[in-house]
């Protein structure tokens, strides 16, 4: 998986599950049920991505940016925060000292959140037309090559909806089959 969709999806999963909780916190009891699932399916998702972002993480410190300090408090306010979920909501631990567990979890989720705002805006992203080597889609069909290549980097190159590029022999008979104005319908011309 690229960072880019790994980024994309666990930012996704992360403000799923800080409003799929707030929303139970605000119904409180009664219909809670469907949103605390919501919330319990988006931080296993989260736990999910971790061994995708662990790679990202060890290239990040080795990169020495100096930003390490906003991303280790970063990781260390999502692992406190999922932890008292999970030791909540299955082992039934209810306080840490004078704190609850969900005081611990809440509190937890909300600074993370904050911290990771703070994480994004430390590292902007260009859009995808201003880097170098690629083009803005233009219109017609210049825009379907631009889409395919995006298609081509998430879903890898092993798709065959993915592999025939615009230089391939496959794409080249495709392309010879499209009907043209001022040709016949059945006559083949190779570009």
């Amino acid at each position: 998986m690229s960072r880019r969709l790994t980024n994309l999806l666990l930012l996704a999963f992360l403000a799923g599950a800080f409003l799929s909780g707030w929303t139970a916190f605000g119904i409180g009891t009664g219909w809670v049920r469907l949103p605390l699932v919501i919330h319990a399916v988006l931080g296993f998702a989260v736990v999910a991505l971790v061994p995708w972002k662990s790679v990202i993480v060890r290239h990040g410190l080795k990169a020495n940016t100096g930003r390490a300090a906003t991303s280790l408090a970063l990781l260390l306010l999502v692992t406190v925060t999922i932890a008292s979920g999970l030791l909540f909501s299955t082992v039934g631990v209810r306080s840490y000292g004078p704190l609850t567990a969900m005081q611990i979890h809440v509190g937890g989720g909300t600074l993370a959140l904050i911290l990771t705002l703070v994480h994004v805006r430390q590292r902007p992203v260009r859009p995808r037309g201003d880097r170098p080597g690629t083009a803005q889609p233009a219109p017609g069909r210049g825009g379907a090559r631009c889409g395919r290549g995006r298609l081509r980097r998430c879903i890898g190159c092993n798709h065959p909806a993915a592999a025939a590029g615009p230089g391939s022999p496959r794409n080249r008979l495709v392309r010879a089959r499209i009907r043209r104005p001022g040709r016949h319908a059945g006559h083949l011309v190779a570009e």
